[in-house]
């Protein structure tokens, strides 16, 4: 497939390149990300944590330069999370969980879509499990007047006024190796 495959529910909105810091360590990120930056958030969800979030895909290297890439889900148009994944998979792109998230805000946050939710998907089993038996997937929103909010969606949430929570608005994000 084409390096920015789309379907009728997405269009390629953006990229940018990031290198990972050096001392960048998978175990702890989590915590010294919410150390250094949570009050610089309009809100902080505080289930992003290192023991949580654990598992992911893939580990993001020290020192390793990668390009961020994100698509916006179209207007009119709801997904679901696998159709979400199918779009990281097709591009050849993947997500590094809360740490990928919070490595690309520490790094790039000026470069994030405004008035957007940037959604940092993995595969199901990766993604933290909470006490109501609910995947959860990390996300960034960027406000227009320059705020942003560190929170977690549902992997696949269904109730009878959503079938899909993930619809324009929201932005799928995806990472590659340069």
């Amino acid at each position: 497939m084409s390096q920015n495959t789309e379907s009728s529910k997405f269009s390629f909105l953006t990229e940018f390149a990031i290198t990972v810091p050096k001392d960048y360590d998978h175990n702890t990120q989590l915590t010294s990300f919410a150390e250094a930056n949570e009050e610089k958030f309009h809100y902080y969800n505080d289930g992003l944590t290192d023991k949580n979030f654990a598992k992911v895909g893939r580990q993001l290297v020290p020192g390793k330069t990668y390009l961020v890439k994100i698509w916006s889900i179209n207007n009119n148009q709801r997904t679901t999370s696998k159709e979400n994944l199918k779009l990281l998979e097709d591009n050849q792109v993947f997500s590094y969980g809360a740490q990928g998230a919070s490595i690309v805000w520490q790094e790039a946050k000026d470069k994030l879509p405004k008035g957007k939710q940037c959604n940092f998907f993995d595969e199901k089993d990766n993604l933290w499990e909470d006490a109501d038996g609910y995947h959860r997937v990390p996300y960034l929103v960027c406000y227009s007047d320059g705020g942003f909010r560190f929170d977690l969606g549902y992997f696949q949430y269904q109730n009878v006024y959503f079938q899909n929570v993930w619809y324009a608005g929201h932005c799928i994000v995806g990472l590659c190796e340069c």
